[in-house]
């Protein structure tokens, strides 16, 4: 966002740009880094599944910075439209309802890992009573109600 525009003989991008690729990051540092420090021992991935991912968000990334950086809407009436009431307030809105999105997205990530959690401590009961290893497919299940 600092060096595309002056690549493409833009002065400076609207407050809507930036707002958007800020958002962009703040959605991506939670998703790609702390989500996953947070989130208690998975199942391994199979390398070509990461490769797939990163490539993924690769191309993702460059896509959505090349839009928001210049090659996408440059001015303030680009990103209204038409300049009404109606449109005026539209970017606000959104913003707010993407945080509440933000919020309930946080909030129900950490209510999965209490789920994990919770599985996770009924497991190391049963083990401490002498039940018996269990495999992870039939825990899943057992956990389910299936079993």
């Amino acid at each position: 966002m600092n060096t595309l525009p002056g690549e493409l003989g833009l002065k400076s991008l609207p407050w809507e740009n930036k707002a958007m690729g800020g958002l962009f990051t703040i959605h991506y540092i939670y998703r790609s880094i702390i989500s996953p420090l947070l989130n208690p021992s998975m199942s391994p991935i199979h390398p070509l599944v990461w490769a797939f991912a990163i490539a993924f968000q690769v191309v993702n990334g460059l896509s959505i910075g090349g839009y928001l950086g210049g090659h996408g809407p440059t001015t303030r009436f680009d990103w209204q439209g038409r300049a009404d009431f109606k449109t005026g307030g539209r970017m606000e809105l959104g913003m707010m309802i993407w945080g509440l999105g933000f919020i309930a997205n946080v909030w129900h990530d950490d209510e999965l890992r209490e789920i994990r959690r919770a599985a996770k401590r009924n497991l190391q009961r049963k083990m401490a009573k002498g039940e018996g290893k269990v495999d992870k497919g039939l825990r899943c299940m057992d956990l389910a109600g299936i079993v």
